[in-house]
């Protein structure tokens, strides 16, 4: 029989009080179970469905909908509702003895995955779709009040533009460092960039450090069709930044790439965090203990809600508080060597 929990013992492992569980049960957002006794009970899945209260991850108890209920909702069969799981297009909330899928991130993206972004159709309905006020009324029992949606940027399409501005503010720092003074009047140069995608990326960067935009387009999920050398968009199906060289397209982000800065190295490179798995760790020669290392992520994470990095010799781990729902692609970058001014 599965270890059950007072309420004391939850509040302990959850770093909450015992008034803040009360107040939530009070308030509807969780049922505990009780004994013969009518004393609280906890399991090992009712302290993974608190701690995700506890970090918002959904609102109340109710918002965890099960494979029927979800379906129901979308107004998709329940094979649809598998595939947008196994594609990764939605991520349920896995327990130690339920898969669940939380209801306001279903609403959030259910515009999207009925009619993805560049297709130019209209949304297909489905069995328990049809005119606004018929399908608001079959599902209000159901949903309860409709989520605030009113002016909210998806978080994914956020993720990808400050991964986009942090790139570029890199490329930025690295070329408008001082050369190094050299003795000798041979004229060399202090910055050698080993991979030609640096070169085309440069161009985009003004004199003053502000991004020119001739040569930059952003696109959600399709390429341009009439690009020009160096022309970047990012590919929503793969997620991945491409790059046009002049013939064909590229992944920005597919392979390591190094910059050479005076004595400094900034390497950076992508990696993927395995489905199931709360750790990965990732192996560089040049890695020390003291290295800092910066990662992100390039999708939703889910039931993850946060992560931080361990490095040691030869290698750094990142680690997440929860096992991940599908496999979780990441870029990482770090500088080896010394940046001389």
């Amino acid at each position: 029989m599965d270890k059950l929990y007072t309420i004391q013992e939850v509040a302990t492992k959850l770093n909450l009080s015992d008034k803040t569980l009360r107040r939530w049960e009070e308030a509807g957002r969780f049922t505990p179970s009780r004994t013969l006794g009518n004393q609280r009970r906890y399991s090992i899945e009712d302290l993974q469905i608190l701690d995700a209260l506890k970090h918002g991850t959904i609102l109340k108890q109710s918002d965890l909908l099960n494979l029927e209920q979800a379906t129901l909702l979308c107004g998709v069969s329940s094979t649809t509702l598998i595939r947008w799981e196994n594609d990764g297009k939605i991520h349920p909330f896995i327990t130690a003895g339920n898969t669940y899928y939380p209801r306001q991130k279903l609403m959030e993206k259910l515009d999207e995955l009925k009619c993805p972004r560049g297709s130019g159709l209209p949304a297909q309905a489905g069995p328990f779709e049809g005119t606004v006020p018929e399908r608001n009324s079959r599902l209000q029992a159901e949903k309860g009040p409709p989520p605030r949606r009113g002016g909210t940027v998806p978080t994914g399409y956020l993720t990808h533009i400050l991964i986009t501005l942090l790139l570029l503010f890199s490329y930025h720092l690295i070329f408008n460092m001082k050369p190094t003074k050299l003795d000798s009047p041979t004229p060399s140069s202090t910055t050698t960039i080993s991979d030609p995608t640096i070169d085309l990326l440069k161009t985009m960067l003004a004199p003053t450090g502000a991004l020119t935009t001739t040569s930059l387009t952003l696109h959600s999920s399709f390429a341009p069709t009439t690009p020009v050398s160096g022309t970047i968009y990012f590919d929503n199906l793969s997620s991945s930044l491409k790059i046009y060289k002049g013939n064909a397209w590229s992944d920005l982000a597919g392979t390591t790439t190094t910059l050479k800065v005076n004595d400094a190295t900034l390497i950076m490179s992508s990696a993927t965090l395995p489905k199931g798995k709360n750790q990965t760790s990732v192996t560089h020669d040049q890695l020390t203990p003291t290295t800092p290392v910066t990662v992100t992520f390039t999708s939703d994470y889910a039931p993850a809600k946060k992560y931080w990095v361990t490095v040691g010799q030869g290698s750094f781990t990142i680690h997440t508080d929860f096992p991940v729902s599908s496999d979780v692609p990441f870029n990482y970058s770090f500088f080896v060597g010394i940046i001389t001014s």
